[in-house]
Parts: C-alpha cells; sequence; structure tokens
C-alpha cells in the first residue's frame, strides 16, 4: 500500500469516527433532518413521476 492509500485510510477512519460521535451526540437532530428529509424525497419523487407520465403521454 502506498502513502496516499494509507493517508487516505486514516482520514477516512477520523471521519466515520467524528460522524459517529456528532449523530450520538445530536441524536434528535439527526432524526428530525431524516424525517423532514423523508418528505422532501417523497415529493421529489412525485414531482419526477407526474413529469415521466407527461412525457410519456406525449409519445
Amino acid at each position: 500500500m502506498d502513502k496516499t492509500g494509507l493517508i487516505t485510510l486514516i482520514v477516512g477512519i477520523i471521519l466515520l469516527a467524528a460522524g459517529v460521535a456528532g449523530i450520538v451526540f445530536f441524536i434528535p437532530q439527526v432524526i428530525q433532518f431524516i424525517i423532514g428529509g423523508f418528505g422532501i424525497v417523497l415529493a421529489l419523487i412525485g414531482a419526477g413521476a407526474i413529469l415521466l407520465g407527461i412525457l410519456m403521454l406525449k409519445e
């Protein structure tokens, strides 16, 4: 393994640990973000389905 790969691995482990610690520390905000994001994702999927339906009807 070269030097760049080792540095990338170490940085990845540090960032993973920081991310897990952040999720544990801010769990109520994480849950609110997931709940809010779920609604946004459903709205975007619905808009995409509407556009796809319109495009399929035009053919």
